[in-house]
């Protein structure tokens, strides 16, 4: 039964961690997405 819990806990951990990442991957193609926008509004 712990073994249950332990091996859930860390399904659930991995989750966030893969959800974490997503959104910072996210995150840098918009930064980037604004990077392009804005380098084209200034030439």
């Amino acid at each position: 039964m712990d073994k249950a819990k332990e091996e859930k806990k860390k399904l659930i951990i991995y989750g966030m961690y893969c959800n974490f990442i997503k959104e910072v991957k996210h995150f840098d193609n918009i930064q980037t997405y604004f990077r392009i926008l804005s380098s084209t509004i200034l030439l």
